[in-house]
């Protein structure tokens, strides 16, 4: 699934991203260990061509939309995924990765999931998001929450990281949710 038109937050531009966004820089954040350390892509083996047939794979689909997250000037930050979407129920999962450090913490995050809630709920007519994070992923919990969305509880020990188990926070937002929080 392709976007027709950029979505545009106050600070960010998200677009469809394309196999020629595959570079040196993004397969960097994907041997970064710390910037990996919080997703399930960490256990496969990447490279420029893995991502190229992944980007295509994803845009060739028509249950995923998979977003490049964009500095005005054009530099590649990071990425949001919303899929699979499941038409019959209405939903979509949401995943997204801050790739460049040094734009942690500084809000980004909670924007572009901000963003792409509107867009599945007003474009895409949607009625439930869903994510869940690692316990310890502190940063990604405080950005969904931040957007607006509900810790909808907890997955004792669903997750393995490094040498223990780890539990899942499950967030979500619903359509009626989102509507009563608009202006």
């Amino acid at each position: 699934m392709r976007l027709r038109t950029p979505l545009l937050t106050r600070r960010l531009v998200l677009r469809t991203l394309t196999s020629a966004d595959a570079a040196e820089r993004y397969l960097a954040w994907m041997h970064d260990v710390e910037t990996m350390r919080y997703l399930e892509a960490r256990l496969a083996e990447h490279s420029l061509e893995s991502l190229r047939r992944y980007i295509d794979s994803c845009n060739a689909g028509s249950d995923q939309l998979l977003l490049g997250i964009f500095m005005p000037d054009g530099g590649h930050i990071g990425n949001i995924k919303l899929g699979p979407i499941d038409l019959h129920h209405q939903r979509a999962a949401v995943g997204l990765l801050i790739g460049e450090r040094d734009h942690w913490g500084k809000g980004y995050a909670s924007e572009v999931i901000a963003a792409v809630t509107t867009h599945a709920f007003e474009t895409l007519r949607l009625e439930k998001l869903f994510a869940g994070c690692y316990a310890s992923n502190v940063g990604s919990v405080r950005a969904f929450l931040k957007a607006g969305w509900t810790d909808e509880g907890r997955g004792k020990a669903d997750w393995r990281l490094d040498d223990g188990r780890e539990d899942n926070i499950a967030l979500g937002m619903t359509r009626a949710d989102w509507s009563a929080q608009r202006p």
